[in-house]
C-alpha cells in the first residue's frame, strides 16, 4: 500500500508519467550517477490551446493519454518520462555520450510519434510539437540547468516554425 501511494504521489494521473517535481529529483539521481553523458529533451505539444478551445478539455486529454501512451511504449524504461505543464514534457536519455545521431534519432522519434496522432473527435486536426535539446555535461551538470538550456532551444524552434528540434547553442542565448 506504501508502495502504491508513493507511486501514485509521483506520477501525473493522466499520463502515467512522472510528474514535475519527481522528474527533476529522478533526473538529478540518474545525472549524479551519469558516467556516459545523457540529453534531456523539452518539448511541448504546439497550439494546444487551440485545440482545447476549439474542441474541448476532454480532446486535450484523448491527446494527451494517446500521445504519453505511444511514447511509453516507444523508449526504455531507464529513460525518465515526465509531464512538467499542461503540454510540456521531459525525456531525459542517459548514456549517449556525445552521439548526436542517436540524440537526433530519439528527436525525430518523438516528433514522428506527434505527427502520427489522429483523432476522431477533431478529424482535419494535424498535431506536431517542438522539441528542445540540451546535453550532459556540454550544457549543463544538472537538471535545472539543462532544463533552461532545453527552454531556450525550443523556444528557438518555435520562433523558426515548430514541429522540429533544435540543439542548445551558446549563440541562442
Amino acid at each position: 500500500e506504501k508502495s502504491r501511494l508513493i507511486a501514485q504521489a509521483e506520477t501525473d494521473q493522466l499520463t502515467g508519467f512522472l510528474n514535475k517535481i519527481s522528474t527533476a529529483i529522478k533526473t538529478n539521481e540518474i545525472i549524479r550517477n551519469e558516467e556516459g553523458g545523457g540529453a534531456l529533451f523539452l518539448f511541448d505539444i504546439d497550439d494546444f490551446k487551440k485545440l482545447n478551445d476549439t474542441y474541448g478539455h476532454h480532446v486535450g486529454d484523448l491527446f494527451l493519454k494517446e500521445f504519453t501512451g505511444k511514447l511509453l511504449r516507444s523508449f526504455r524504461s531507464k529513460d525518465i518520462l515526465g509531464r512538467v505543464g499542461g503540454e510540456e514534457f521531459i525525456l531525459y536519455v542517459s548514456g549517449v555520450g556525445d552521439n548526436d545521431y542517436y540524440i537526433e534519432e530519439k528527436a525525430q522519434q518523438i516528433l514522428k510519434i506527434c505527427n502520427s496522432i489522429h483523432l476522431d473527435e477533431a478529424p482535419e486536426r494535424e498535431f506536431s510539437c517542438s522539441i528542445g535539446i540540451a546535453r550532459l555535461p556540454n550544457d549543463g551538470k544538472n537538471y535545472a540547468e539543462l532544463y533552461k538550456k532545453a527552454d531556450e532551444a525550443m523556444y528557438s524552434v518555435k520562433k523558426s516554425g515548430k514541429n522540429n528540434y533544435a540543439f542548445f547553442e551558446q549563440e541562442n542565448t
